[in-house]
């Protein structure tokens, strides 16, 4: 992988040892998936070449009009846009001598890349972020409606999400700082970590909770990827969400959103979702907040991800004096109830002084959940 995994060290048997641990600098070089894409997109230009011409081009001119007619192709049959990035990369990944001599093959990908935007996943607004939470909660299932909250406010991305281990997490006065392993930034920097830092109360008990009874080499969540999407697609399921991209990585899409209409400070979003330009960032930010304001839900759809903000939590607690308020999340007050200390659902309560950007603001009061 491209990123500084061992430390030097002044013993030449040990730095041996390590590097060998690390195999050879030339599979080093790209992650194993990404080289077996590159194999894979490699082998059938390949195959096209061996189709449409008697000998391989042997100048940069010659492999530039070769590929350009490989992504006309591609583009004609309907092949998945990422199959063409992946070409491209491929070739001068094998050829490195054609890097930054496929002027036009990169031109007519920047125009599919113009022609075809990505669809990519629904940033989740405040009250979506509530709902699936409370719908996770209801459900038994902790470690989801946990998850969401620290996804949502540190800007993680699901691997890095699911990647923490408990080790990662150090606490430091009054916060937490989770240190990130094998981001796309530590590849892209050689960097050797990133860190978030979690200042709101709410998410640091969250974290507390989390970390309870587990090791430090334990994974914080507990979840493989495919456990997680399984769980996340059941809840789609059943709240009627399957027409719409509302996936993992919504959390951080719309943590970034909200962080950055609290704060209206593009840089700060930066630093905080660790994007390595502003403008990256910029285009990121503008593309959410147009993602929200063009979403529209069917009436049915509403009113059952409102009932989880709403729902029978208020009937509940008039009705039992030990169902106790646990707190407010960014002027949402919780509403926890046992048996089995799950949360029931959300009940709105703007608080028009909470004003912090960190998310959610939170002051514990009683609560046998987090």
């Amino acid at each position: 992988m491209v990123r500084a995994s061992i430390v030097y060290v002044k013993q030449r048997q040990q730095r041996q040892q390590l590097r060998r641990k690390l195999g050879p600098l030339e599979e080093n070089l790209v992650k194993r998936i990404t080289l077996q894409r590159y194999i894979d997109c490699f082998n059938l230009f390949t195959q096209y070449l061996s189709e449409t011409r008697t000998t391989w081009p042997c100048t940069p001119a010659a492999f530039d009009l070769a590929m350009s007619e490989y992504l006309e192709v591609l583009w004609d049959e309907g092949t998945p846009k990422t199959d063409a990035t992946y070409s491209l990369a491929a070739l001068q990944y094998y050829v490195p001598q054609l890097k930054k001599q496929l002027p036009r093959s990169w031109k007519l990908k920047a125009t599919w890349d113009r022609l075809e935007l990505p669809c990519q996943a629904i940033p989740l607004d405040l009250d979506l972020l509530y709902s699936f939470v409370g719908y996770f909660a209801r459900s038994g299932e902790d470690a989801m409606a946990l998850a969401c909250l620290l996804g949502f406010n540190g800007l993680l991305r699901t691997g890095e999400l699911l990647k923490l281990r408990v080790g990662d997490c150090h606490k430091v006065k009054n916060t937490y700082v989770l240190i990130l392993q094998e981001t796309k930034a530590t590849a892209r920097k050689l960097l050797q970590d990133e860190s978030v830092t979690i200042f709101d109360p709410l998410v640091i008990k969250v974290i507390h909770t989390l970390c309870q009874g587990k090791l430090p080499g334990d994974f914080l969540i507990g979840l493989s990827p495919a456990q997680f999407r399984t769980k996340w697609n059941h809840m789609k399921n059943r709240l009627e969400l399957q027409a719409f991209r509302f996936l993992p990585y919504s959390l951080r899409r719309g943590g970034a959103t909200w962080f950055f209409r609290h704060t209206g400070s593009f840089s700060q979003t930066l630093v905080r979702g660790r994007w390595q330009h502003l403008k990256t960032c910029k285009l990121y930010i503008a593309e959410a907040q147009t993602a929200l304001a063009s979403l529209a839900l069917p009436l049915s759809t509403q009113s059952r991800l409102q009932s989880l903000l709403v729902g029978p939590a208020k009937g509940r607690v008039e009705a039992n004096p030990s169902l106790k308020p646990c707190g407010y999340v960014l002027g949402t007050k919780l509403w926890m109830f046992s048996p089995g200390g799950k949360a029931s659902s959300f009940r709105r309560a703007w608080d028009s002084q909470s004003r912090d950007w960190q998310i959610p603001r939170f002051e514990l009061v009683c609560s046998s959940f987090v």
